[in-house]
């Protein structure tokens, strides 16, 4: 009966499996496929639980809920050293510690899944998106960055929309000259689409001959406001990265949603999960590096100010 009810919260969240102590063996296991949720047993026991719970508290880096019972069991509990030596944390005699432990099992669940997005943030399932996505209208531009180098041309059309960064193109060319790339990629996705919107461009700052090339060459056929993106390797890098693992509020969603078509050279390198330069394939890294050019492009226009007012003026003899 109890196992139930569990189950029925569970999936009324989406959660279709828990991860338990090992009390009773086998038997929760059972118990809880047979209300279709998945039981995994911790590798790590209680005590190693309390003690990894120690410094995320420590560093606040959770926050607890107002709830009497569970801070009461948290500060009952007992440290001792065992008789290898090792530390053991459990609740006192005839008392009772299940909020406590359960709060620090999904804590140390929580800390395992950040450390493992950062080792590899991004995920297909949850980054690329089942859904065609829209472009949202109004003052909302388009972003585009644009990256060059050893005959390779890559380009990545992209928006932001309240808090979500749609990447809806991404194109990879080779022995392709930087015009007829503009002309036959992105001036084309942007022809096709039915919205007119401004474009925000960034290009790498590099070689002022090559850089003036790529202005040009875009202003003339794309048109739009372009700019020097003068972040070095490793800070666009590092935003690519960050930006991958931040969700959206309430919802959990990547905040960065990559759409299904016309995206697969920027899925493909992404879904390596090599992000050292001195590693990356050139092809790979200029698709990469145009990525991290929309998203500082990006971040250059919302830093600006939108609609300054304008100054005021000290009344002269004029005024009225």
């Amino acid at each position: 009966m109890v196992t139930g009810e569990i189950a029925k919260v569970l999936k009324a969240y989406g959660c279709l499996s828990v991860t338990g102590d090992r009390f009773a063996a086998e038997w929760p296991i059972g118990e809880f496929r047979e209300h279709g949720i998945a039981y995994e047993q911790c590798e790590q026991n209680k005590s190693e639980l309390y003690l990894a719970f120690v410094p995320v508290t420590n560093s606040r880096g959770v926050e607890l809920p107002e709830d009497e019972r569970l801070l009461t069991e948290l500060r009952r509990l007992e440290r001792k050293r065992g008789r290898m030596g090792k530390d053991t944390v459990d609740h006192p005699p005839r008392l009772h510690d299940d909020l406590a432990n359960a709060v620090a099992g999904v804590a140390h669940l929580l800390s395992s899944t950040v450390e493992n997005s950062r080792a590899k943030p991004f995920n297909p399932i949850l980054h690329i998106s089942k859904e065609t996505l829209k472009i949202a209208v109004g003052n909302w531009p388009l972003f585009l960055g644009l990256s060059q180098g050893e005959g390779i041309v890559a380009s990545v059309i992209g928006q932001i929309y309240n808090r979500e960064i749609r990447i809806f193109a991404a194109f990879s060319t080779e022995n392709m000259s930087l015009r007829r790339h503009l002309s036959e990629y992105p001036k084309s996705w942007l022809s096709s689409s039915p919205c007119r919107l401004r474009i925000m461009g960034g290009y790498e700052d590099m070689d002022p001959e090559i850089k003036s090339e790529m202005h040009h060459a875009a202003q003339e056929i794309l048109g739009g406001e372009w700019v020097t993106v003068s972040r070095p390797w490793e800070i666009r890098r590092n935003a690519v990265l960050d930006a991958l693992t931040r969700a959206q509020p309430f919802t959990f969603r990547p905040i960065v949603q990559i759409n299904p078509a016309n995206t697969t050279p920027l899925s493909r390198v992404l879904n390596r999960g090599v992000y050292e330069k001195a590693q990356i394939e050139n092809k790979d890294y200029h698709t990469f590096n145009a990525f991290a050019l929309l998203l500082s492009r990006l971040e250059l226009w919302k830093s600006a100010a939108k609609d300054p007012k304008p100054p005021r003026m000290p009344p002269s003899a004029m005024s009225a």
